[in-house]
């Protein structure tokens, strides 16, 4: 998101420049930040919608501990091995 924003600033004064050749950098301009804005919107959509697809899925598989370390054990470390 924040290349994309980078991207969308960094193309404002080619989309609202004046000057000598403003007309032909313009169209190209306009692009960018066009497709930049569309392209964030797309993100934040398809990024939430995955996930509430993933999410159940992911849920019933997990592990039975929930993902964690096993426990360690209260021996001390210096007691015999069997």
């Amino acid at each position: 998101m924040m290349t994309t924003f980078a991207a969308l600033l960094g193309a404002l004064p080619l989309a609202f420049g004046h000057g000598a050749g403003a007309e032909l950098r313009q169209p190209l301009g306009i692009a960018i930040v066009g497709g930049s804005y569309r392209l964030a919107g797309a993100d934040v959509v398809h990024h939430a919608s995955g996930l509430s697809v993933v999410r159940p899925y992911a849920a019933c598989h997990a592990p039975p501990n929930g993902n964690r370390a096993p426990p360690i054990d209260d021996e001390p470390i210096d007691a015999p091995l069997n």
